[in-house]
């Protein structure tokens, strides 16, 4: 394979050469002379580290690359390129990772006098030394650019979200997630669509890359690759987990007990394989919800924006659509049951007011913005592209068929008392929720009307309590099936 760095003989002596992927004409025109005065670091088995300096350029199949020192090593990051005969060399690759990820302190302490490239590609490690060359940032980034997409560059190796050690720690897991599991946290076609789902969606646990890894490497794993930690931690949040830091993470992985590959793995029986089977298949169901209620959400953002500014200012000028307090909808008189009722019913005709009439201050409010963004969309379409927007899906699965396009609304309501005194009420409300699929992308011969609505399956745990003269919802336990 094509590699952006390579050794070559130039003026009877072996240098380590990165390729910029220029011709001479157009490497002197954009100045990139200016990357030789980059240095990288040569890391030595006594602790030591000495500067890799870039000596000069030289042209090669017709661009021009810089070279410096001769260096032999492999890139740890090549364990996520797969083998010419389909069999992955496990141990070797867990080897050339605890090495990188040991050498993470000296690269910090290097780094605050050289600008170095944390990506596993950009270090080479030579297993007979000891040694380890971390190639300069600039040079570096301008050798993965000029190879595309061959060797998975910065896009794969960085959150989009994350910087600093935190993006250390994420590379360092990701590195290890694909060591062990042979595949990727978050699969996609392309780099933009990569980086979208790495800010959208949790990844794939490890478990469920690979069921027979040890629970406490997965979970670990897992904590790791974590995106940043939501600005709001009330209930619907799914990213409460404590990252680790850089040197918590190494302290694990570098331990003894973690030492070679055999000693990471334990073998499952046929009921926990196929437990965790059917567990990941609810989690990549639930993922891609996810995924495509934030894609129509972004694809409505500017009718959001516009639909909120116009209510603002009806509301400022006349009131006509913000009724006071005593007029909107309440609970009072009303038994707890009638009052989870209310609440379930309003899903439906996107009465986000009567929801929220429901709630005790405090109570988590994701189900009221939901349905009043899908409310303001829904007005915004039918004021401007003059349709009639039905967006309940039970008169379409009366009628046997499939909803598709703007559905937004429940289905299946059951609710079970669970328990009841004067003072707290709980209740289990198991439903459906459908929403609209992902839009089809122009060109796949359907229309975002034609587009297959999804759904997910909910149980509810709903406590109720009698706040002065009426009950109110003050907290949702949801989980997904």
């Amino acid at each position: 394979m094509n590699s952006p760095f390579f050794l070559i003989e130039y003026e009877g002596r072996e240098v380590l050469a990165l390729d910029t992927g220029l011709a001479p004409g157009s490497f002197a025109q954009a100045k990139f002379g200016s990357l030789l005065a980059d240095h990288g670091a040569l890391f030595h088995a006594d602790g030591s580290w000495t500067p890799w300096v870039p000596e000069g350029t030289l042209e090669h199949a017709g661009t021009v690359a810089i070279f410096g020192p001769a260096f032999t090593g492999d890139p740890p990051g090549a364990a996520a390129l797969p083998s010419s005969s389909g069999e992955r060399d496990t141990g070797r690759f867990w080897q050339l990772y605890r090495r990188w990820l040991a050498l993470q302190p000296r690269i910090n302490e290097a780094g605050r006098q050289l600008e170095l490239a944390r990506s596993p590609w950009a270090c080479l490690v030579n297993r007979a030394s000891g040694e380890a060359l971390v190639l300069p940032q600039n040079p570096f980034h301008r050798a993965m650019t000029a190879k595309g997409t061959v060797y998975e560059g910065q896009e794969i190796w960085e959150h989009p979200g994350l910087r600093d050690d935190r993006g250390v720690v994420f590379t360092a897991a990701l590195l290890a997630y694909r060591i062990l599991t042979g595949t990727n946290p978050w699969q996609a076609k392309d780099g933009e669509t990569l980086r979208q789902r790495m800010r959208d969606t949790p990844p794939l646990p490890a478990r469920f890359a690979h069921p027979g890894l040890l629970p406490e490497l997965a979970a670990l794993l897992d904590a790791a690759l974590q995106g940043p930690a939501p600005e709001s931690k009330k209930a619907g949040t799914a990213r409460e987990v404590m990252r680790p830091d850089l040197e918590s993470f190494s302290k694990a992985v570098l331990s003894s007990e973690w030492s070679s590959p055999e000693r990471l793995y334990r073998s499952p029986d046929e009921e926990t394989v196929s437990k965790t089977l059917a567990e990941r298949t609810r989690f990549e169901r639930e993922r891609n919800a996810l995924e495509s209620r934030k894609i129509f959400f972004r694809r409505h953002t500017k009718t959001l924006v516009i639909g909120s500014l116009a209510a603002l200012l009806l509301g400022f000028f006349g009131y006509d659509m913000a009724k006071t307090a005593r007029e909107r909808p309440n609970t009072l008189g009303l038994e707890p049951a009638a009052v989870v009722d209310m609440y379930y019913s309003a899903f439906t005709p996107l009465d986000h007011e009567r929801m929220e009439g429901c709630l005790a201050k405090g109570a988590p409010k994701a189900d009221v913005t939901a349905t009043m963004n899908y409310f303001v969309i829904s007005r915004m379409r039918q004021g401007n592209e003059r349709i009639i927007v039905r967006n309940d899906p039970q008169p379409v699965l009366d009628e046997g068929r499939v909803p598709a396009g703007f559905i937004f609304g429940t289905t299946e309501i059951a609710v079970e008392e669970l328990s009841k005194d004067e003072q707290v009420a709980r209740y289990r409300v198991q439903y459906k929720l459908w929403f609209p699929g992902e839009t089809a992308m122009p060109g796949e011969g359907v229309t975002p009307d034609e587009t297959p609505a999804q759904n997910e399956k909910r149980i509810d745990v709903v406590t109720l309590e009698f706040r002065k003269d009426r009950w109110l919802i003050t907290a949702i336990d949801r989980t997904k099936e």
